[in-house]
């Protein structure tokens, strides 16, 4: 019996171009995904998002990756330069970026990285976690408010900018950068659930832990359909890789 269950999609929305990005491959008994969402103008955020997939992915490949969080440590910048040298045809920064979470899956471990908010659920027992976070002007604010360093009236004033990024692939110096060094434990009939901000900006996280069904097709094809469903709203590209653990 195969170890996982894997399934890659990509949705327009009622967008023009298909910024999004993702990859999976499966090594024998390791699994490997990586997901980006991209921005900027003139196309920016179409070749940024392809070329991190292409760039982390063609690492992963080449390196055997004995030691996960070293081999997203020891690459991650690379990846981020490699956006942030992206030129335009007359030689100019490109100036594109991109999100980007991405896991490695093995023996019932999950080891993964995230920039931006692009995000990472865990399926188990009917309910839904996220394991990344938001690297969005909302975490400056919540530490903020933690530490007093705003009032609650502060924070609900500047709430409006909170969707804006602090960290993306693509920056002069990365910003933030969430992994963890030690595994999280998975077990059988988890869905691991790599996202664009699409799915869970169109369905909430109610509405994904809602539609996650006993295989990842049946899964992938649920969000499809309630995504379909809201014709007529103003619907982002998403892109989801979906990990069943047999």
């Amino acid at each position: 019996m195969e170890e996982y269950e894997i399934v890659v999609k990509s949705l327009m929305g009622t967008r023009e171009i298909q910024q999004d990005c993702a990859n999976a491959i499966v090594n024998g008994t390791e699994a490997f995904a990586v997901v980006c969402d991209g921005m900027g103008g003139h196309n920016g955020g179409e070749i940024a998002s392809h070329l991190a997939v292409e760039e982390l992915s063609k690492r992963y490949r080449l390196s055997g990756c004995n030691d996960p969080p070293r081999f997203f440590i020891n690459n991650i910048e690379a990846v981020n330069q490699a956006v942030h040298q992206l030129r335009t045809p007359d030689g100019k920064l490109l100036k594109g970026g991109t999100t980007l979470v991405s896991v490695i899956v093995r023996d019932y471990e999950l080891y993964w990285i995230s920039v931006g908010d692009s995000r990472l659920y865990i399926y188990r027992g009917r309910e839904l976690l996220q394991l990344s976070e938001d690297h969005n002007y909302f975490l400056v604010l919540e530490e903020k408010l933690k530490k007093g360093e705003i009032t609650e009236e502060e924070f609900l004033s500047s709430s409006e900018k909170g969707n804006a990024l602090i960290s993306c692939i693509g920056m002069k110096k990365l910003g933030r950068v969430n992994l963890n060094l030690s595994p999280y434990k998975l077990m059988p009939s988890d869905m691991v659930i790599l996202t664009t901000d699409g799915l869970y900006k169109a369905l909430g996280d109610e509405g994904i832990e809602e539609s996650v069904l006993v295989t990842a097709e049946l899964t992938a094809e649920e969000f499809c359909q309630r995504i379909d469903e809201l014709k007529g709203f103003d619907i982002d590209n998403t892109t989801f890789v979906l990990i069943k653990i047999h």
